[in-house]
């Protein structure tokens, strides 16, 4: 529970696990490897995933059974905000560029809150970098 509102973080899934959230509201990450494609907020998140691979979508040049899906349950209202710090965080290579969002004082609590949640929880954020282990090693 992030600021009050319940935010879900899910395990990277592919796209045949994505039907179980048909109809759901949140947030989702988009992965090709370790490169983020494309971070978004829908009502219905398996439609919207999939539509973005279609010909014409901002993802048509890629394999949808290639992508990893992480997603992020939460209200319509979260997801809007959620959607626009993560891609300030996470900066994906195939959004639009847009200007940041003006966040008041008790917001910007939230997004540390969030972002340090992400960090934790998130599968590809801790996979990256030394372990902790390796840095004891090097201290011997």
């Amino acid at each position: 529970m992030i600021g009050g509102a319940d935010i879900e973080l899910l395990k990277p899934m592919p796209k045949t696990k994505l039907g179980r959230y048909r109809g759901q509201v949140g947030v989702f990450v988009i992965r090709e490897k370790d490169q983020v494609l494309y971070v978004g907020w829908a009502r219905d998140i398996y439609d919207c995933c999939c539509r973005y691979f279609n010909k014409d979508g901002p993802l048509e040049e890629y394999e949808i059974k290639q992508a990893s899906f992480e997603l992020l349950l939460c209200s319509l209202y979260r997801a809007k905000k959620v959607t626009q710090i993560l891609r300030n965080h996470l900066q994906p290579s195939k959004n639009t560029l847009y200007l940041p969002p003006k966040l008041n004082r008790n917001e910007r609590q939230q997004k540390q809150r969030l972002l340090t949640y992400y960090r934790q929880h998130s599968f590809f954020e801790s996979s990256t970098g030394d372990h902790k282990s390796d840095e004891e090693k090097a201290k011997e």
